[in-house]
């Protein structure tokens, strides 16, 4: 530039500069997006693309600024921010010191963006991307029912894990929710709570989130469907639960009984008692006259003619001795009146058997009649006429008796007469 106070050329300063040639040439300043940082420049620089400047005069390149991230700028020279341009959707670009449209780089899977970012966004939990480039959360894809996914950008489906048994999941989960207490689910990936089912009866679930309810114990029993805690009943006498889970106890059958609560099995019925009834608590001792032998049974036996129980629960009935009956409850022996005699394991009182002739039982029970001494017999078929020896008749004068018990006495043969006591025997 001319100084005509000077009256010679003089350096353009920094900010400015001057191409013209000739004593009319005028420093001109910089316009923004421009510098000039040496003396004498005969043109401004510009701002490099990717960057731009605002200030007029500039004489530094330190004031050309960098496109924000997310935008990029390919123009020389540009004066004001507005020339930066926005990456595009799905793109980002965190490169501050760049600001060139290569630098808008894809978002990669699992993410996606609007436009003009620097930072891609993640894929919210329950959701997954394979794709590059997303330009919006719709690009995200919710995981299927009975999935849950709780990490954010995710890029792959297999991100969105199956529930496990006991739990469900709608569409787009970041996490599975429990079945309620009181109920069970053993399928995995179940895709509505219509999966989880109520506990049987016989069962129960106190917890959240079970794959199975727990079983009522043996010896327990739980009507109730969908039971929440556990309130499984024993059993009561004469009833059992053999097995776990059960909705009702059994009766005891015929023959057994159940004494306790809580059985888990039935006793059979002992030797001498029995029950023909089923849910018994105890069973029926045999009454007097009955028995029964064989453990489990549904009925007691009569005792056998000649055979008594005298008292209630034998298991055996007991044979009637000799000289005694049994009476027709068979719950005692009878003694044979005297004079007569019974055999063991007689039935009636007929059975008392009047002493043969010549014979005699002096006291009741008696199981055999003694024989008459010499020189005596009975007479009469009476019991009466057996039970004395004041009963017996002695052989009289002209008579005898030679042998015992053989029948009435004997007349003396002509000539000869009885002379002993009794007349036992005869002489001439």
């Amino acid at each position: 530039m001319y100084d005509s106070s000077l009256g010679f050329c003089i350096s353009c300063q920094p900010g400015t500069s001057s191409g013209a040639i000739g004593l009319s040439a005028d420093c001109d300043t910089c316009a923004a997006g421009k510098y000039a940082d040496s003396v004498g420049s005969t043109g401004c620089t510009d701002c490099g693309a990717g960057k731009y400047s605002t200030t007029v005069g500039a004489n530094t390149n330190l004031v050309c600024q960098t496109c924000p991230q997310g935008k990029w700028s390919d123009s020389l020279g540009a004066d004001a921010e507005s020339s930066c341009t926005n990456c595009s959707a799905g793109k980002f670009d965190d490169d501050a010191a760049s600001g060139l449209a290569a630098n808008c780089q894809d978002c990669s899977t699992g993410r996606y963006s609007g436009v003009g970012v620097s930072v891609c966004t993640a894929c919210g939990k329950g959701k997954w991307s394979g794709s590059a480039g997303g330009d919006s959360e719709s690009t995200c894809t919710s995981c299927v029912a009975g999935t849950f996914n709780g990490n954010t950008g995710s890029n792959a489906i297999s991100a969105c894990m199956n529930c496990s048994a006991g739990r469900y999941s709608l569409v787009g989960a970041e996490i599975c929710i429990d079945c309620a207490a009181g109920k069970a689910s053993g399928s995995a990936a179940a895709t509505a709570e219509s999966a989880c089912v109520s506990c049987a009866a016989g069962k129960y679930n106190e917890q959240l989130g079970q794959p199975e309810c727990a079983d009522c114990g043996a010896g327990k029993f739980l009507g109730a469907t969908g039971s929440a805690t556990n309130v499984c009943a024993v059993c009561v006498e004469g009833k059992f639960a053999a097995t776990t889970g059960n909705s009702a106890c059994t009766d005891c059958a015929e023959g057994k009984h159940a004494s306790g609560t809580g059985s888990i099995s039935c006793t059979q019925c002992l030797s001498g008692k029995a029950t023909a009834d089923t849910g018994q608590q105890e069973c029926a001792a045999c009454g007097v006259g009955k028995h029964q032998l064989a453990p489990g049974q549904t009925a007691c036996s009569d005792c056998a003619g000649g055979y008594v129980a005298d008292s209630s629960g034998l298991p055996t009935c007991s044979i009637c001795a000799g000289g005694k009956y049994a009476n027709e409850e068979k719950s005692a022996c009878v003694d044979c009146p005297a004079g007569t005699f019974s055999s063991a394991g007689s039935s009636l009182a007929a059975s008392c058997i009047v002493c043969p002739a010549n014979s005699f039982s002096t006291s009741e029970g008696s199981s055999t009649c003694t024989s008459c001494d010499d020189g005596k017999f009975t007479s009469g078929s009476e019991a009466a006429n057996h039970d004395n020896v004041a009963d017996f008749i002695e052989c009289g004068g002209g008579e005898y008796w030679s042998t015992a018990g053989e029948g009435l006495c004997q007349d003396c043969e002509a000539g000869k007469k009885g002379s002993t006591s009794n007349n036992v025997s005869h002489i001439i």
